[in-house]
């Protein structure tokens, strides 16, 4: 484990419910608790977490840099991504996704809606195409491409809903 790498790149599967975690919430007075976590982490990388000292006496630090208040956000994230000369698939297009902003939605919602429009939503086969996992295969059935049209349409469990 190198000591800058992050978790998600480590473990197959990070649980949604532990994205808005903070440090304290898994670490107090010196010691690791990862039975707070849905996510199963490897006893090895365990091991090698448990190894790294945090000095809880620091203050908190910024984690999303394009943005004022360190937080992320729907809209920071979009304005950065507009903003700069990135090359991602859907750049050509994005003044014709322009009406998902002026939707009367929640903002997560029309960022939904908007990675969904350039393919972009985090399926096991997007990540895979990009190395965030080793795993193309939906976990939910085993089908062995999880692609977006599986995962809205073919997939038996989102049939089911």
């Amino acid at each position: 484990m190198v000591a800058d790498d992050y978790l998600c790149n480590l473990v197959p599967y990070v649980h949604i419910s532990e994205t808005n975690l903070r440090l304290r919430d898994i670490y107090h007075h010196g010691r690791w608790n990862f039975s707070h976590l849905t996510t199963q982490i490897p006893l090895s990388i365990q091991l090698q977490i448990r190894s790294i000292f945090i000095d809880e006496s620091s203050q908190d630090i910024k984690i999303w840099t394009h943005s004022p208040t360190g937080m992320y956000s729907v809209k920071s994230c979009y304005q950065w991504l507009t903003s700069n000369s990135l090359s991602f698939a859907g750049q050509t297009q994005l003044g014709t996704c322009q009406w998902i902003w002026k939707l009367n939605l929640l903002e997560n919602l029309k960022h939904f809606i908007w990675l969904a429009m350039y393919g972009n939503l985090p399926t096991n086969a997007y990540r895979a195409g990009r190395h965030l996992t080793s795993y193309s295969s939906c976990k939910r059935c085993g089908a062995s491409i999880e692609s977006l049209l599986h995962t809205f349409k073919d997939c038996p469990l989102s049939l089911a809903i």
